[in-house]
């Protein structure tokens, strides 16, 4: 195959036609690198290493729609459907 540069990625919202392509954008840059991807890898990497902290105390945040606590460890709403 072709050795490219950067991709780029979206998705269209089903409940907000609307508002068109929503770009993947990392770093603010819709141009996806293997550098980005690495970045990316590393960030959902760091996140999870948290969540196995058993240091780590989570509280629900009232005010949040995606409260960490609530869509990790008690999922009462389903944001993915």
């Amino acid at each position: 195959g072709e050795n490219l540069e950067f991709v780029s990625a979206g998705i269209r919202s089903g409940q907000n036609a609307k508002s068109g392509l929503l770009e993947l954008s990392i770093n603010k840059s819709n141009k996806i690198t293997r550098d980005s991807v690495a970045q990316l890898l590393e960030w959902i990497k760091e996140k999870l290493e948290f969540l196995e902290d058993p240091a780590q105390e989570f509280e629900h945040n009232h005010d949040s729609s995606f409260c960490q606590y609530c869509v990790v460890l008690d999922p009462k709403k389903n944001f993915w459907s």
